[in-house]
């Protein structure tokens, strides 16, 4: 049941849409089995962003952000779970120009990113459930990983967590997800949503 929540945007065409789907429909692209030269994707919550250098030696990137909705009451959680009621998404993909791919390739191949380690692989690295958890997919020359870091910046006398937010701030210097994101939840109406980091964040 895919529509599009239009007449927000009306004021700044550049504004990516943000379209409401279920939770079936939220689907990304699928790095492992792709004829992909190059691919690269960070999990952020809430956010997945994608670095691919096709079969065509064409560079793309994207950044999709999307959260769910949440209720705060425990009949309603009770229909959610029982499938009576359907949770919405809502999510926006955001296609990075030629510059901000260029720059965040340059980042990756800089820190030495594809080489770290999962966190389960590196030693003194403490798993903690709570708080941010970040996740790399990548394949390179035929071979997948997939990676996963959490709260590094509890963490940073590891020399591994270090490398990690180095690349995430600078990252973020030059594609601004951070603050993608942000705007792109500015535009969400009132209401709970669910980014999959543990924690409920409510508009009121």
């Amino acid at each position: 049941f895919t529509s599009i929540i239009s007449g927000m945007f009306s004021q700044n065409e550049l504004t990516p849409e943000i379209t409401e789907i279920s939770k079936s429909d939220l689907k990304f692209t699928d790095l492992k089995n792709s004829s992909d030269i190059f691919s690269f994707r960070l999990k952020n919550d809430g956010q997945y962003i994608d670095f691919r250098i096709l079969s065509d030696s064409t560079k793309i990137g994207e950044i999709i952000n999307f959260v769910e909705q949440s209720y705060g009451n425990r009949r309603t959680y009770n229909r959610i779970s029982s499938g009576k009621i359907i949770p919405v998404i809502y999510k926006q993909k955001i296609n990075l120009t030629e510059i901000e791919v260029e720059k965040a390739l340059k980042i990756i191949d800089k820190n030495r990113i594809i080489d770290l380690p999962s966190d389960s692989e590196i030693k003194e690295w403490i798993p903690i459930l709570d708080g941010n958890g970040f996740g790399i997919e990548q394949k390179v020359k035929g071979v997948y990983k997939n990676k996963t870091y959490g709260n590094p910046k509890l963490q940073k006398e590891l020399p591994e967590a270090k490398i990690f937010l180095d690349f995430h701030s600078e990252l973020d210097v030059a594609i601004n997800f951070k603050n993608k994101f942000s705007n792109y939840f500015s535009k969400l109406d009132y209401g709970c949503y669910d980014d999959k980091s543990g924690v409920i964040t409510c508009k009121k």
